[in-house]
């Protein structure tokens, strides 16, 4: 039997993290995960880390961290340019003011291959 979906987390450097929730995940792996995840991060950054999420709005990510950009970010549908600018200069605005603070740039969708979304953005740090 194959295994569930689960999220992927890859740290692309030291303070900027994704996480990619597949399409196929169950609803039921993927807040499991996701809680072990948001234990991860405040036990590894403490209240050090914001999340912003790069879909649909999400309450379970808001009630389980501190600190969550929610863009609202519709699937199958390319932010527009503003909300892009937006973002990077959130991301700016985070990371800039102190080398302890980390990103987490969160990604869940219902379709394929939005997973852009989370590479696009955080290419604009490299």
């Amino acid at each position: 039997m194959d295994e569930p979906q689960r999220i992927d987390l890859t740290y692309i450097t030291e303070r900027i993290i994704t996480l990619f929730c597949p399409p196929a995940c169950p609803e039921e792996t993927y807040l499991r995960n996701l809680q072990e995840i948001v234990l991860m991060l405040r036990s590894k950054h403490g209240h050090s880390y914001m999340l912003i999420n790069l879909s649909q709005k999400n309450e379970t990510l808001t009630q389980m961290n501190h600190k969550v950009l929610d863009t609202g970010w519709v699937d199958l549908l390319a932010p527009s340019l503003d909300q892009i600018s937006g973002v990077c200069s959130a991301m700016e605005n985070w990371l800039q003011p102190n080398p302890k603070h980390v990103l987490v740039l969160h990604c869940r969708v219902t379709c394929p291959p939005i997973r852009l979304r989370t590479d696009f953005i955080q290419s604009d740090r490299m």
